[in-house]
């Protein structure tokens, strides 16, 4: 992607070639009317508008319109002066109307020596920090005086400007008169005899300060009187009216004040939502070109970006939080929820504030209450208490489409059109409601034990080779994560999650074959992840599920059967076969029903192989590497070879505590999270492969092997328990079975 251009949010100048929002039109009969008033005692116009809404643009439209109507003026006849003030940038002055008409009591006729004391000592101090209401008075005398013409703009340069323009002299003019109101009556007595027109623009009133605004206006209120001067005032009216009425309890004199100053008030247009809302896609196209038309989509629209964009300020905000924001996830997260998380932060600070704030309740690692009907009710309720009533139904779908788990809290609301989108789907698409999206959105990066879509594009490429499908494997095992979260597991979930929606044929042969070649790996990791998630050897084995059951071409079945024919790990191939020949209705495990997943003369094939595999590794020892035998013996076992299966483990089981303590992990379990480990035997073993009896005395021999680990030894007690517990209750029904049974009671 090419890098984004900031917008700067600057008002536009041309309104031949920039106007977007339609605003040409109306600043065009604006300055046409300005043109033709006539207005001896001076007039006075208030633009009107909300902050944001785009009245500095229509200020330089009107301006652009006026230097244009001077241009083409016919030789003889007089222009309009245009004075561009803006008092906000030399904001802070606290007396500007007295620094302007020095106003000093006409009774004090002997302050003129006085005067000119404190005009010296002030001068230069002046002529640094000039008020602005001094600015505009300067700018008025400069251009009466002959070759000046226009000044526009002064007010915003005056410091660094005027004395080139002849500010400074002008300064020093008015400086000297005896009196402000002599100095008035002469500037006003100038206006009339030269027959000339000013316009004074005045922009942002409200980004002053109340005193300022106050003062502004009353300074409007004393030049307003000068004949042929136009006032244009901008300012937002929420802001200005209550300023003026600040501080005068007693004589409320807002409107009725600002009515004095300002006669004729214009409320600046407000934009088509349809021009904003094209004005957005222009700016964020990079982010929005390829997103597809959905009911997600549309919501997101709807209850978010419709209700975000009102004023022209809006898409600036917008666009600019989107540009800054997606060059560091690109491709990370999806776009759609890049657009909606930052419309959210901007827009519903409240919602923001909860999403960041309940991460472990959104993703299932706190706040148990909310498993309940009654705590998620609970939460549902809290949750919409945080907004007025008027919006609870449209954050609450907001929420649900960006955290769609969160759909839980308003079950019992019957809140319309909630997002109940999968899992499956929001881990796909990296939105916030998948921990990699959500860490990588607050993070502004993708977390270390995060797997980058770019990995996850590349390992189901079918360009991708098998030698670098496994570098990638090594690569994330590598990565420092977490005990309880090893990212080789993240990986393998996220490639299953992503081929769940795919199409047929789509999922890599490569990826399979690169799979069996790190199973060794894979079998070797021994951590807990937690009762409510899946570890990387499960997540493995519905990878190979996903990968099966999109392919049905002859390759894959050939390439299929040369795999198992380059021996790879035994034990993991094993549990391969085991899974299959369940979905195939060959075997039986609980809880597992059938699929149409591999053929059936596959499987009887691929066990074939695997059978030979695990003979040989017999007869050469090479079996007794394997981490776990409990797949290996449904394999073996498969085709009536119980007993041979039985007879192996019962022997190699009192020949070695350590082979021993392998069998028990398809005996015993395990709690999830202690440390050491607490097993438990809750089921009596398959005695298809387990005899008993043998198990138990090879229990009693090995329980205090010193050569084997503590982990090991508690494998074998656990054991050794449960199995003499089997053995005496079995003992105990078998004596009472046996017993005589008496027809009555003896004498």
């Amino acid at each position: 992607m090419s890098r984004p251009q900031f917008s700067d949010d600057n008002p536009k100048e041309n309104p031949w070639t920039e106007d977007r929002l339609g605003f040409a039109p109306f600043a065009k009969r604006l300055a046409d009317s300005i043109l033709e008033v006539d207005a001896p005692n001076g007039y006075v116009i208030g633009l009107q508008g909300a902050w944001g809404s785009g009245k500095s643009t229509a200020l330089n439209f009107v301006q652009a319109f006026i230097e244009k109507h001077n241009e083409e003026l016919e030789e003889g006849k007089k222009p309009i002066h245009v004075i561009d003030f803006r008092p906000w940038i030399v904001s802070g002055h606290q007396d500007l109307i007295e620094s302007f008409f020095k106003i000093i009591t006409e009774q004090l006729a002997d302050q003129k020596d006085a005067w000119a004391k404190r005009r010296k000592a002030g001068l230069r101090a002046l002529r640094k920090n000039v008020d602005p209401v001094v600015d505009a008075a300067a700018a008025i005398g400069s251009i009466l005086a002959p070759g000046v013409g226009t000044l526009a703009g002064i007010g915003i340069k005056f410091a660094s400007e005027a004395a080139k323009k002849g500010g400074a002299s002008k300064i020093d003019e008015w400086l000297a008169e005896p009196s402000l109101q002599s100095a008035y009556e002469k500037l006003r007595k100038r206006i009339v005899d030269q027959d000339e027109k000013f316009l004074v623009i005045i922009d942002d009133l409200d980004r002053l300060t109340k005193d300022e605004i106050r003062t502004i206006m009353q300074m409007v209120k004393t030049l307003g009187r000068l004949p042929h001067v136009v006032y244009l005032l901008a300012y937002d009216r929420n802001i200005v009216w209550p300023a003026l009425d600040d501080g005068r309890k007693s004589e409320k004199f807002g409107p009725g004040f600002a009515e004095k100053i300002i006669q004729q008030e214009i409320e600046l247009p407000k934009p088509s939502r349809n021009a904003l809302l094209s004005l957005l896609d222009t700016e964020i196209g990079f982010l929005t070109g390829n997103i597809s038309q959905s009911d997600r989509w549309y919501r997101i629209v709807v209850d978010g970006v419709h209700n975000w964009i009102r004023y022209p300020r809006d898409v600036a905000r917008l666009s600019n939080a989107v540009k800054f924001t997606w060059p560091a996830i690109e491709n990370e997260i999806d776009p759609q929820d890049v657009l909606a998380m930052e419309g959210v932060r901007l827009f519903e600070p409240d919602l923001f504030d909860w999403i960041r704030g309940n991460r472990e309740s959104i993703f299932g690692t706190g706040n148990w209450d909310m498993a309940t009907d009654t705590g998620k009710a609970k939460a549902g309720d809290a949750f919409m208490s945080l907004f007025p009533i008027s919006s609870q139904e449209r954050n609450a779908r907001l929420l649900c489409l960006l955290i769609p788990s969160m759909t839980k809290l308003f079950e019992k609301k019957h809140i319309f059109a909630l997002n109940s989108e999968t899992h499956v789907r929001v881990v796909n698409r990296r939105g916030i409601g998948s921990e990699q999206g959500y860490d990588a959105y607050f993070g502004l990066h993708i977390p270390d034990d995060s797997i980058s879509v770019k990995i996850i594009e590349r390992a189901l490429s079918h360009q991708t080779t098998r030698a670098e499908q496994l570098a990638i494997m090594r690569g994330i095992f590598s990565r420092e994560a977490s005990p309880n979260r090893p990212p080789i597991g993240e990986y393998f979930q996220d490639l299953r999650f992503r081929l769940h929606e795919a199409s047929q044929n789509s999922a890599p042969i490569n990826l399979l074959e690169a799979i069996f070649d790190f199973g060794e790996v894979i079998l070797s990791i021994d951590k807990d992840v937690g009762a409510l998630m899946l570890g990387p050897q499960a997540n493995a084995s519905l990878l190979l599920l996903e990968i099966c059951k999109l392919n049905r071409s002859e390759e894959f079945k050939d390439r299929l059967i040369k795999l198992f024919e380059s021996r790879p790990s035994l034990c993991f191939a094993a549990g391969f076969w085991v899974w299959r020949a369940a979905e195939a209705g060959l075997i039986k495990i609980d809880g597992h029903t059938r699929e149409d997943t591999l053929d059936e003369n596959l499987v009887r094939q691929l066990h074939g192989i695997l059978s030979t595999h695990i003979e040989e590794s017999i007869e050469s020892g090479e079996i007794y590497n394997e981490p776990v035998y409990f797949h290996i013996s449904e394999v073996w076992a498969f085709n009536d070879n119980d007993k041979k299966v039985r007879s192996w483990i019962s022997a190699s089981s009192l020949a070695d505590g350590r082979f021993l303590a392998k069998i028990c992990r398809g005996i015993l379990g395990h709690t999830v999270g202690s440390n050491p480990r607490r097993y438990s035997m809750h089921e009596a073993p398959k005695e298809k492969f387990y005899d008993v009896s043998q198990l138990h005395t090879a229990a009693e021999k090995h329980v205090d092997d010193p050569d084997l680990t503590e982990d090991e030894r508690s494998r074998i007690k656990t054991l050794r328990t449960g199995l003499a517990s089997l053995l005496a209750t079995r003992a105990a029904a078998e004596a009472s079975a046996s017993s005589p049974q008496g027809d009555g009671e003896e004498d």
